[in-house]
């Protein structure tokens, strides 16, 4: 079996493998699909520019 990761933005299970990784600051953070990804980088810029 492989080694399951939740994905960051949504929450589905994702095989380590083949999943989408992002790394900031030097943590690694997963995604199930490249979609994921660039909504959750959208969020995080949204969240920058509220501060």
């Amino acid at each position: 079996m492989p080694e399951m990761v939740s994905c960051e933005h949504c929450g589905l299970p994702v095989p380590k493998e083949r999943a989408e990784v992002v790394v900031v600051e030097s943590w690694p953070h997963f995604f199930c699909s490249e979609r994921c990804k660039i909504e959750w980088g959208e969020l995080d810029e949204i969240e920058d520019e509220e501060l």
